[in-house]
């Protein structure tokens, strides 16, 4: 079998390191977060914007006892 090379593809040796792709998904993840809750906002859903930044708190453990 052989594979044809994807012209568009990335050389995974030119990637930075995980923790820093990691890192730069969890930034664009925070901020799509952010305009959803603002737009969750806009449309009057406050209340349901609340239980789901609770249920956010609750998922990654950012408690009030939570360490960093």
């Amino acid at each position: 079998i052989s594979w044809i090379k994807d012209e568009d593809s990335v050389d995974a040796a030119s990637l930075p390191e995980p923790d820093v792709l990691a890192a730069e998904a969890m930034g664009e993840l925070t901020e799509a977060l952010r305009e959803l809750d603002g737009l969750m906002q806009a449309l009057g859903a406050g209340d349901e914007a609340q239980a789901q930044r609770t249920l956010l708190v609750d998922a990654l453990g950012l408690g009030e006892e939570a360490n960093p």
